[in-house]
């Protein structure tokens, strides 16, 4: 009996040995018991020790919280195999990752594929050639690196991708790039650099901050900035969604040029006081400022403020030199005018007098002058005017002297 007791107590303890029993915690799959081994999508997965090993080719199974993995989330490294292409949704979510190898042949990392892995602290995404990067792939990673370089095939930056990635503070975008979500950096309060690829088509950016490409449109202002002012350049059209959310900005600068705020663009600007607008109070009502801006409107209102430093930015009224916003003092050095150029090109000739011809029949809004133009001296400007300069230009300056 003894004997018979032994055996099976023997046969048991050896059966133990190939049952998985390890129960995981944490995350939003925890106490869920992973298995060793299994299959996700056209891969294979397997467990051993604290690894996680993805291997075969294509994609791996998409997963959600109510549909969990089945290697559950008590794991420090993953090791992706070559030949698999895509990372499923919730891949690694919420797990104890603290590193991961990709191979060149990954693809697209799925929604949600890395959400919340607060370990994770290595960014091997540049080895791969990844072009997609999903919704929330990488929101909540607070210990990713200070500086993430994206690889060169990236085309698509998802929606709230590193959202919350509060260590990040420098990212750089390559030429490859054609859409990238307004919310894609929400919440990186440490981000203060993006910057872009010179040949990128379609983005651009000025001191760190995300534009499009012929700069008309802001898209990005990083949360972690601390300047307290920003002058937005005057070729800015657009304010875009969620561009400048959260951000500790005091005081911004805004010329007559913008014609468009989008939702969410000041959203969370609670330090926001001032806001310098180059127009006048009535081009300001025409702005189109969307919803969730209460910051930007609960702000002082400051109108024809001149934002300019230099003087590209400045207004000037036809031949003037004197800025004509009414709160600036600065003049410029205007060249001098060559008499008779009523059109400003450099010379005199017959487009002169037809230019001086329209300012007399359509007036001096839509034609202004840059000189006296009695060129005749009978004491006023008129069609006899615009007569005579052409004379002038036809038949020489000896026989009709502009007399001004």
């Amino acid at each position: 009996m003894k004997k018979r007791f032994r055996f099976f107590s023997a046969l048991l303890a050896a059966l133990l040995l190939f049952l998985p029993l390890s129960p995981l915690t944490g995350g939003p799959f925890g106490g869920i018991r992973a298995v060793a081994a299994g299959s996700s999508g056209s891969c294979t997965w397997r467990m051993l020790g604290p690894i996680l090993y993805i291997e075969g080719s294509g994609a791996m199974a998409n997963y959600s919280p109510i549909n969990p993995t089945p290697w559950g989330t008590n794991f420090s490294h993953v090791n992706v195999s070559e030949g698999v292409t895509v990372i499923g949704e919730y891949a690694f979510a919420g797990s104890n990752l603290g590193s991961v190898t990709l191979p060149l042949s990954l693809s697209t990392i799925g929604a949600h594929a890395f959400e919340n892995c607060t370990s994770f602290s290595s960014f091997p995404l540049a080895a791969t050639a990844v072009s997609n990067i999903g919704d929330y792939a990488f929101y909540g990673c607070t210990a990713l690196p200070s500086l993430a370089e994206l690889p060169e095939t990236v085309q698509t930056i998802g929606d709230h991708a590193f959202g919350g990635c509060t260590a990040l503070r420098m990212i750089s975008i390559p030429e490859t790039l054609e859409t990238v979500f307004p919310t894609a950096f929400i919440g990186c309060t440490a981000l203060t650099q993006i910057s872009v690829d010179e040949a990128n088509p379609r983005f651009s950016d000025t001191d760190g901050i995300l534009m499009n490409r012929d700069k008309t449109a802001l898209l990005c202002y990083p949360a972690g900035k601390t300047d307290a002012n920003y002058n937005v350049p005057a070729t800015v059209t657009v304010i875009g969604e969620n561009a400048v959310q959260s951000s500790t900005l005091k005081s911004v600068f805004l010329s007559a040029n913008v014609t468009t705020v989008e939702k969410a663009a000041f959203q969370d600007c609670t330090a926001l006081t001032d806001v310098y607008f180059a127009g006048t109070a009535q081009e300001w009502e025409e702005v189109s400022v969307a919803s969730q801006n209460s910051p930007l409107l609960g702000a002082t209102m400051h109108f024809n403020h001149c934002p300019a430093a230099g003087d590209g930015n400045h207004r000037f009224e036809q031949g003037s030199d004197v800025c004509a916003y009414s709160r600036c003092s600065y003049k410029r050095t205007l060249p001098p005018v060559l008499k008779g150029d009523t059109n400003g090109n450099g010379t005199v000739d017959s487009d002169d007098a037809i230019y001086l011809l329209y300012n007399t029949l359509l007036g001096e809004a839509r034609y202004p002058l840059n000189q006296p133009c009695d060129f005749n001296a009978d004491g006023s400007v008129n069609s006899d005017d615009a007569i005579y300069l052409l004379y002038n230009t036809l038949l020489g300056g000896e026989r009709y002297p502009l007399k001004t």
